[in-house]
């Protein structure tokens, strides 16, 4: 124990006990107790009694198993090598792992997007279009359609707009060699010789940005290959330059020092090819650019007239990488790879019911800045501008900074600090996301307020905030305030800013080099990167480990002079005087099992909490020592004590019975602890099952596993899938947290209930190996296991694979001609699938022998592995992308009245089930319990419709959705009609009814409203 230097030791005077460790309160009750039962019989008392030196050893005994029993939780629990305890085997979750969850919120999402490299910040905003053809409702045929209705109609009233869109607009990171990835403006430093003497060139050639460039492909197929990540720039040819646009010609040298004052147009014909390693073969693309802006900066008035169009023209041509062409290609690269990466993280976490239309980066729109600034005499000049230029920049877009888990612990609880999704690179403040909103005013009386904060500036004159467009021509002026253009975000255009400089009265220029130099500085210094190595969560306090177990027998604190201590009676002692001795250690000896059982349960918390499945009991026992039954072993018939061992104590301690029994209570606790239950679906089982013990089996090792997937279980409830994956996909039970949420709360996931994993943390992460288990409450056996070891960085990522391969086994696993037989030395083994996905745990002799195995696990898996399949579809992804499209149905009143029934794609999922299946074609009520848990399981604002269809149909849906997952994009219109077919065929299936007359009286099926087939 460590104690800081300021805290003080001291000793209280009045320590009260608890009365469990008081020996006083413990020997007055025993006495009290020995008064109202033996006070008739025992007359002679006194402290010296032999009964009354029992009781004060019990009592004493008593003292130190309380005093064991109240250390603390983490100490009880702990292993005697710490690196062995497991946190996850007692459902002891991290703060990440359990108070964190999947995102929901839209400012959640923008942490998820932030959090990524190269992305800096991010927008998101409900659609207000279809994403796709606009869809009107035709009340008198009631249907869906792509024609507007005819005037004088308002189309409007009629038109279907699905909601649950969302747009994205996303800010990219810049970086020294790329610039900023969200304009294509490419700035180039470049030297030439003119007049024979070495000149610094400053130059910016604004090609079009990547939201624009993507217009410009859509129109022009041969773009797409410019853009292409495996594109070289072959040859350059500017064809044009010219101060006006569309010129044919190029502008006259004699103009050049004129048109330079203001910016030039460039029109640039590019020839591509593919990265090859044969450089005599490969494909050319001849891309042309037209109009071009480029403007050269911080250009004097001599250098202007001694350019030439051949000097422009020999910038522009180059093709190296240094190149402008090649500059902008790779600029493209980033950007693209950084808005993939984005798209791939929204759709992985993307919520039920909804989806995301248009993902895009963000449209710059430059505001420069001019002022006159007096300052003091002693300020230096460029520190004071470089500070000035820093200040409004981070006015203009402030910087979202990472916290460390330290200093976010400073301000708020834990559970705020990991309230959100869970980020790499340290933990984001709300308020630091409210301070970027886009479309935002820019007063000048803010910038004001910071530019006068800055050390060395007396005051600020004539400020105007100047509007520039695309081209980089100023299109507006304001002395007061600027609303930024919708959708744009505003960046300080350094180039068309100007302060002048002021020290008592006289002006002072700035030099250009040592200003840029200086500006540099400040922004490496105020830098916010993204942080590397840093802490993300909390430790689990290991507790100190103690031997619970270690007992000191009763029989051996008792005076020497009784005869039952190790050292026992004289030699000179009569026989009469050992059988005593003995007598009194055999009648010792059944409260020595108690006190000694007591001890073995205490050390045996951590198992009885644990959701491993290794756990064999509830209640735990211990096998006295030898040193202890030796003389009364010596001295009675030992035929028993012979055979007796530490398992036949336990099976008399507890019985398999108590043992289901006392462990499925324990689940509960620890399901209590999340407000989960099972209890509606233990009744159900119960009444599924003909044997009680199967029933409770089954619902330990359901709620075991529910237990170990919990933070996932509970943090992806609502979160769906990402629907552009290709592995997987048509796995029913691997896509989505609300799917498998719903399949273990229904008991239809038979891989809960079979296969076994223990997820171990480790430094740089989580690891688990997949078991199949035939397994029952004494015993198990391991018959397939995962050829290698899964390992992931983050939990979740781990349970979500562990689901997907369990999916994926089960598809194989019943099919005898998915295994291999395989040598292995002079033995065989067993895989499942090729590549393996699954290896036997045992070597055969024979081939024969590894047959056999084959069919067992066939027959095993065809009896307790039969998956009650069941299909979860989202109508937000039946929308139309092409007005080609199907459209679903609908139902709706002639005369156009009508409030919701014309959208059948915005909040609405559908799940189909097997009617026929044997566990809901001969348990209706399980259908009832069914349809009650989906529909408390999904969000308030989502409405289901659960359909129990014939399994014909049911495997005509399951065929055309998973062909409608998998289409190409050619096919994808095809899959669709032929998945809405199919979706409009479902149609749920009841019981027929049995009528019975009076004689008959048998009631079974018996006519339920809402629940038979008439």
């Amino acid at each position: 124990m460590t104690t800081a230097a300021n805290e003080h030791i001291t000793i209280t005077k009045s320590n009260e006990l608890p009365q469990a460790q008081d020996y006083y309160v413990l020997r007055n009750a025993g006495i009290q107790l020995i008064q109202q039962l033996g006070s008739k019989l025992w007359t002679d008392f006194n402290l010296h009694d032999p009964g009354i030196t029992i009781l004060e050893t019990f009592c004493y005994a008593l003292t130190d198993l309380s005093y064991r029993a109240s250390f603390p939780v983490k100490d009880l629990i702990a292993e005697e090598k710490s690196e062995l305890f497991n946190g996850d085997a007692q459902t002891l979750y991290t703060a990440r792992e359990i108070f964190t969850t999947a995102p929901w919120t839209i400012n959640d999402y923008r942490k998820l997007l932030i959090d990524l490299e190269g992305i800096r910040n991010a927008w998101i905003r409900c659609s207000k279009c279809n994403c796709g053809p606009a869809i009107y409702v035709d009340c008198k045929k009631s249907e869906l359609t792509y024609t507007a209705p005819l005037p004088p109609e308002n189309p409007k009233e009629h038109e279907v707009v699905p909601k649950g869109l969302y747009d994205v607009l996303l800010e990219l990171e810049g970086n020294e060699q790329n610039g900023d990835l969200n304009t294509g403006k490419v700035s180039l430093t470049y030297n030439l010789l003119i007049d024979g003497n070495p000149e610094t060139l400053y130059l910016e050639v604004r090609l079009p940005s990547l939201r624009a460039f993507s217009k410009l492909e859509q129109a022009n197929d041969t773009l797409s290959n410019f853009r292409d990540s495996r594109t070289v720039v072959d040859v350059v040819n500017v064809k044009t330059i010219s101060n006006n646009k569309g010129a044919g010609v190029d502008i006259a040298d004699s103009k050049i020092a004129a048109a330079l004052r203001g910016g030039l147009y460039i029109t640039l014909e590019i020839t591509i090819r593919e990265k090859v390693t044969d450089p005599g073969n490969y494909t050319s693309h001849v891309v042309e650019l037209k109009d071009i802006p480029l403007r050269f900066v911080f250009l004097h008035s001599e250098l202007r007239k001694k350019l030439t169009v051949a000097d422009i023209r020999g910038i522009l041509s180059d093709a190296s990488t240094a190149g402008v062409v090649a500059r902008y290609l790779q600029k493209i690269e980033a950007a693209d790879k950084a808005v993939a990466e984005a798209t791939k993280a929204l759709l992985d976490h993307r919520n039920i019911t909804e989806d995301f239309c248009c993902i895009d980066e963000v449209e710059i729109e430059e505001i420069g800045v001019c002022a006159d600034l007096e300052l003091k005499p002693e300020a230096d000049i460029e520190q004071v501008l470089a500070e000035t230029y820093y200040q409004i920049e981070e006015y203009f877009n402030p910087t979202i900074r990472f916290y460390r888990l330290s200093e976010m612990l400073e301000k708020k609880t834990v559970d705020e600090v990991f309230n959100g999704p869970k980020l790499k690179h340290g933990f984001v403040d709300q308020e630091d996301l409210d301070r970027t909103s886009l479309n935002r005013t820019l007063y000048a009386s803010d910038i004001i307020n910071k530019l006068m904060d800055i050390e060395g500036v007396i005051s600020i004159k004539n400020f105007v905030l100047v509007r520039f467009d695309a081209e980089g021509n100023n299109v507006g002026t304001d002395p007061w305030k600027l609303t930024v253009s919708t959708n744009h975000l505003p960046r300080l255009y350094l180039e068309g800013s100007k302060f002048l400089v002021f020290k008592n009265g006289l002006p002072f220029l700035p030099d250009t080099a040592e200003l840029m130099d200086t500006m540099q500085v400040i922004r490496g210094r105020n830098v916010m990167p993204k942080l590397k190595t840093h802490d993300l969560d909390l430790d689990i306090p290991l507790g100190n480990y103690y031997n619970l177990k270690e007992y000191y027998p009763l029989q051996n604190s008792l005076p020497q002079v009784y005869g039952t201590g190790p050292e026992g009676l004289p030699s000179t002692a009569t026989q009469q005087r050992k059988a005593q001795a003995l007598q009194l250690k055999a009648y010792l000896l059944f409260f020595e099992q108690l006190l000694v059982n007591y001890l073995a349960q205490l050390a045996d918390l951590k198992n009885i909490f644990s959701i491993q499945s290794t756990v064999r009991h509830t209640y735990a026992s211990a096998y006295l020592t030898t040193e202890i039954q030796s003389d009364l072993i010596g001295n009675m018939q030992t035929d028993f004590y012979d055979s007796f061992s530490a398992d036949q104590l336990q099976q008399l301690t507890e019985n398999t019975d108590e043992f289901l029994d006392r462990r499925n209570k324990f689940l509960d606790h620890l399901m209590a602890r999340f407000s989960e239950s099972f209890s509606e679906y233990a009744l159900l089982l119960y009444s599924f099952k003909n044997q009680k013990t199967v029933s409770q089996e089954r619902l330990i090792a359901t709620k075991t596993s529910f237990l170990k997937q919990f933070p996932f279980q509970s943090a992806y409830k609502a979160q769906s899938f990402n629907y552009t994956e290709e592995d997987a996909l048509c796995v029913k039970k691997g896509l989505s947290g609300i799917q498998q949420r719903i399949a273990v709360l229904l008991g239809l996931q038979p891989s809960l209930n079979f296969f076994d994993y223990t997820i171990t943390r480790k430094d740089d992460g989580y690891t688990a190996t997949l078991k199949l288990l035939k397994k029952n409450a004494t015993a198990s056996e391991v018959l397939l296991q995962s050829p290698t070891e899964f390992s992931y960085e983050d939990r979740d990522e781990l349970v979500r694979a562990l689901n997907i391969a369990m999916a994926v086994m089960l598809k194989k696993i019943a099919d005898s001609s998915q295994y291999v037989i395989n040598p292995a030395g002079s033995k065989y083994v067993i895989e499942l699938g090729t590549p393996a996905i699954a290896t036997g745990a045992l070597e055969f002799d024979t081939f024969s022998d590894a047959e056999d195995r084959i069919d067992e696990i066939v027959e095993f898996a065809t009896k307790y592995l039969t998956d009650e399949p069941f299909i979860f579809i989202e109508h937000i992804l039946l929308r139309p992308h092409v007005d080609t499209d199907a459209l679903l149905s609908v139902c709706v009143d002639s005369n156009c009245k009508f409030c919701g029934e014309e959208d059948p794609y915005s909040y609405q999922v559908t799940f189909v089930f097997n009617g026929e299946s044997e566990l809901i074609q001969d348990h209706f009520e399980f259908r009832r319990f069914a349809e009650r848990t989906i529909r408390a399981e999904l969000p308030a604002h989502v409405m289901a419709k659960i359909c129990w269809v014939e399994k014909t149909v049911y495997d005509v849906f399951e065929k055309a959705y998973c062909y409608w997952l998998n289409a190409e994009k050619d096919e994808k219109s095809a899959a669709l009609k032929a998945l809405i077919e199919a979706f409009n065929n479902l149609k749920s299936i009841y019981p027929p009814p049995v009528l019975h007359d009076c004689i008959d009286g048998n009631d079974e099926n018996r006519v339920f409203l809402n629940q038979t087939q008439l």
